[in-house]
Parts: C-alpha cells; structure tokens; sequence
C-alpha cells in the first residue's frame, strides 16, 4: 500500500507540521480548508489520502471497508501509515516530535493508531472512535484534544467519552471539547482546534 499526501508547505521558519487525516468516503481535499482557519504560515501541512476508494463515492477514499464486520484493510492501512510518518523526518526534515495530527472519524481513528505507535507532539480527535483492537501503551503519553457533536447521528458521542476516558487512563493528558453539532468540525471546534495547536507549537516570534 503506497500512499499519498497534498503538502502545503510553510512560508516562514518552520514551527512544525500538521497531518490530516480524512473521513470515510472523503478524500485529502476534505480537512485542506483548516489550513486557512489555522492561519499559520510557519506550518508544513499534509493532507494524507486514504488508500483505498470509497464504493458509491465519485472521489471517495478509506482507510478500510467499515462496511463489513471484520474492517478488511485495517492493518494494511495501520501499516502503510505508520510507514509514511515515519519517512516524513528524512525526507522533509521536521522531527515527529514537532508533528500533530488531525483526523476525523474514520481518520481520527487512525489518528489514535498512530499515537499508539509513534513519538508524534500530540493527537487532534475529531468526531472518532477507538478500534477495539487498539492496545495504549502504557509507557505512550502524550497530549490529546477530543472534540464530538453531541448530537452526531454517524458516530455516537459516547465514542469520544470513551476515547477521553481510555487516554487519561493511559496516562495522556486528554482534553474533551463536546460541541452542539453533527457529524462535522463546526467552529467553535475549530477555535479550540486552533488554541490547541497554537500551545503544542508555539507560532514563531518575530523580534522589533
């Protein structure tokens, strides 16, 4: 499995970098729109395509078919990721220790996999859900924000409850912002999104 990523790199001394990661049926164009919202021309920004096409979609992408029980492509996915972050130093030059990520639903599950995995800054979770075959670490801490619609009709609230509870258990400091929306990033999760990430990669300071 070889992915691929939109990069829209920093315009001023690097701070850091910020991976997307897609829904289902969604493609690396879905979350691109947060690269305005975060306002950070000191930010690489990577938008990760998910591997695989998404059936009834014209342009949709997955991680892996949800549509059956067994979740086939989840390790390949797993894999194929874990791999591609772990290229990102080498090739691009910002350690993972100045890289959050961000996904949402199918994505943010895969978000949660690889903060399991990797030495990543810290973890955005938007509207996600926790793999029952995830397995924390117990010596993987890390800093984590969760935000859900209370009244996401795709993904039950209670999946981010459970993701909040499962970090903090582990030792991470979690963060859970319940918004009153759907199954979206509505603004006021993206401000916080914003000051998230503002704390865990300060922007550059400009000297007078």
């Amino acid at each position: 499995m070889t992915l691929t990523a939109r990069h829209r790199p920093a315009i001023a001394p690097v701070a850091g970098q910020v991976v997307l990661l897609h829904g289902f049926g969604a493609n690396a164009e879905d979350l691109l729109g947060l690269d305005t919202e975060f306002a950070r021309p000191d930010l690489d920004l990577w938008a990760v395509e998910a591997p695989l096409p998404c059936p009834g979609t014209e342009a949709g992408r997955m991680w892996y078919d949800l549509m059956q029980t067994d979740w086939p492509g989840l390790p390949e996915a797993i894999t194929a990721l874990q791999d591609w972050l772990q290229a990102l130093p080498e090739q691009h030059g910002q350690p993972l220790s100045k890289t959050l990520l961000l996904g949402f639903s199918q994505g943010a599950a895969m978000t949660l996999e690889m903060g399991a995995r990797l030495p990543v800054k810290g973890l955005m979770v938007c509207s996600g859900y926790w793999h029952p075959t995830l397995r924390w670490p117990d010596a993987q801490t890390l800093t984590a924000f969760v935000t859900h619609g209370t009244i996401d009709p795709v993904v039950p609230f209670e999946a981010s409850e459970e993701i909040h509870r499962r970090l903090q258990a582990a030792g991470c400091q979690s963060q859970l912002l319940p918004t009153q929306s759907g199954h979206w990033i509505d603004r006021p999760a993206i401000a916080a999104l914003r000051d998230f990430l503002n704390q865990q990669l300060p922007p550059h300071v400009t000297e007078p």
